[in-house]
C-alpha cells in the first residue's frame, strides 16, 4: 500500500506539493500542483519531466481533464451536477470516485467494484489530503483523482 501526502506550500500558496508519506513524516517532493490563479480551478502538475494541464473542457460545464502537450491523459465527469461522485477514465483504466459517506470530506476510489484507494483529509480542517493507493494505480491517475477532491474541497470551503 502506497501513501502520497498532498498539502499546501504554505499558508496562502496556490501549489500543493506531492510527497510519498508513512504516515508520520514525508519524503522528497515528487510532484507539485500549481493553481493558475486563486479564481480558477484549472492548474498545472508537474510529474518529473512532465507538465500537464488539469482544466475542465468548457469553463462551467463538461468533462475534466488531464492533458499535456494536447494530448489528453484522463478525463473525468460528474454523472450528476448534484453529487460529487466522478467517473474517471485513464486509458484502459476506469475508476469511479465517491465520497465515503453523506457528509465526508473523505473519497473513496472503485475500480471493477474493488476498493482500489481512498483521498482522505489529513485531519478535520486541512487542506492537506492523504492518497492511500491499494492496488498500485498508475501515479497520474492518483494525482488527477486527487486534483478533483482538492477542487471539492476548495469549492465547499469557499460556498460554506
Amino acid at each position: 500500500m502506497q501513501r502520497l501526502l498532498i498539502r499546501p506550500a504554505g499558508l496562502f500558496s496556490r501549489k500543493h506539493v506531492v510527497e510519498p508519506f508513512d504516515g508520520m513524516t514525508a519524503m522528497q517532493q515528487i510532484a507539485l500542483f500549481e493553481r493558475d490563479s486563486y479564481f480558477s480551478e484549472w492548474s498545472t502538475l508537474y510529474l518529473g519531466e512532465m507538465v500537464f494541464r488539469l482544466d475542465r473542457e468548457r469553463r462551467w460545464s463538461g468533462p475534466f481533464r488531464a492533458s499535456s502537450n494536447g494530448v489528453v491523459y484522463a478525463w473525468a465527469h460528474k454523472p450528476s451536477v448534484l453529487s460529487n461522485r466522478f467517473e474517471v477514465q485513464s486509458g484502459a483504466n476506469a475508476y469511479l470516485l465517491q465520497p465515503r459517506g453523506g457528509f465526508s470530506r473523505a473519497f473513496v476510489i472503485y475500480t471493477r467494484q474493488l476498493v482500489a484507494g481512498e483521498i482522505l483529509p489529513k485531519s478535520v480542517w486541512s487542506q492537506a489530503a492523504i492518497m492511500v493507493d491499494h492496488i498500485h494505480m498508475p501515479l497520474l491517475d492518483q494525482l488527477f483523482m486527487a486534483w478533483l477532491v482538492l477542487r471539492l474541497w476548495q469549492r465547499n470551503n469557499s460556498s460554506g
